[in-house]
């Protein structure tokens, strides 16, 4: 079964915001409490991991041991088919880890929402500009989403969205050819996993998970 929650990054159009530059990628992940419930509401954990310029939005170790929320650079909104929406989650974060040399400050929070099962719809994150110095999209908008999917896949259980282990930014030089790996995860098992990839016209393949009319 292909994975329709896999969370990447659009670049799109040029705009200006508070936060300029500072934010560095996320991604949004959710898993169900209970993959079984699959009638009435099913409970959702949802995951939101970002990471920012660091001297924009600071963490430090005194940081990480205090707890303490960072980066509310806004909120994520669930987006319908019929592209309305409703803000559902502040994108703060607690900081869980940092780069002095890179700049960046990296964190991550978790919430439970009641979602009715057999239902799809996407959840994001955007604003804009992106980073300045990249040779494609520099300075344009950004947006991380995430296509939650309640309904019952063919072996009787809810769906789980994969996860990613990779750097959020990550140099290399132009005009090279060079192999990235991302290490990816599912818990469930017997589903593929792929990439995709976006343009600023929307996803190059399988589902645009993302609302163009925001």
């Amino acid at each position: 079964m292909t994975i329709r929650g896999f969370p990447f990054v659009f670049l799109f159009l040029p705009i200006t915001i508070v936060y300029a530059s500072h934010f560095r990628g996320g991604t949004i992940t959710w898993r169900p409490w209970n993959d079984s419930q699959t009638t009435s509401n099913v409970q959702l954990l949802v995951r939101q991991r970002y990471s920012w310029r660091r001297g924009s939005v600071y963490c430090d170790d005194a940081t990480i041991a205090s707890g303490s929320l960072i980066a509310n650079g806004g909120n994520a909104i669930y987006v319908s088919s019929t592209c309305s929406s409703w803000t559902i989650s502040t994108t703060a974060i607690y900081c869980t880890d940092y780069s002095v040399g890179f700049d960046v400050s990296s964190g991550e929070s978790f919430y439970t929402q009641s979602i009715p099962a057999n239902t799809q719809f996407s959840i994001g994150f955007y604003s804009g500009a992106w980073l300045g110095v990249l040779v494609v999209g520099g300075g344009e908008k950004w947006a991380v989403t995430c296509r939650i999917n309640t309904i019952v896949r063919p072996n009787g259980y809810i769906n789980s969205s994969p996860l990613a282990t990779t750097l959020r930014v990550i140099y290399k030089a132009v005009n090279q050819q060079h192999v990235h790996v991302i290490q990816m995860s599912d818990n469930d098992g017997t589903d593929t996993l792929k990439c995709r990839w976006a343009t600023s016209a929307g996803n190059t393949n399988s589902y645009d998970e993302w609302c163009w009319c925001l």
